[in-house]
């Protein structure tokens, strides 16, 4: 595939948009400053989701995570909305600071 080819397909997490009608998962932000502005949690087949709209340096985003980690803070502050946080990753799991 030439180079030409290449800029003219588009890449799989350009275009896909998942069964919660997100564009990615929390891990896409790691280590980025993000404005949390709303959540809501569902269930899902692999059990609880939370499903976050944020904006970041980039534009506004709806993401998703199964971190129990990350759904447990994100209910301590909910009412708190919006909010500025960091998507960090600590060993194996994500964690908002």
């Amino acid at each position: 595939m030439g180079k030409r080819a290449e800029k003219e397909i588009p890449r799989f997490s350009d275009i896909y948009i998942s069964e919660w009608k997100t564009k990615g998962n929390i891990g896409d932000l790691r280590g980025k400053e993000v404005v949390i502005k709303k959540v809501e949690f569902v269930q899902g087949a692999l059990g609880e989701v939370a499903l976050l709209d944020v904006e970041t340096e980039d534009g506004n985003f709806r993401v998703h995570t199964f971190s129990k980690v990350i759904i447990k803070q994100l209910k301590s502050i909910t009412d708190k909305l919006p909010i500025r946080a960091t998507i960090k990753k600590v060993k194996s799991y994500y964690t908002l600071a």
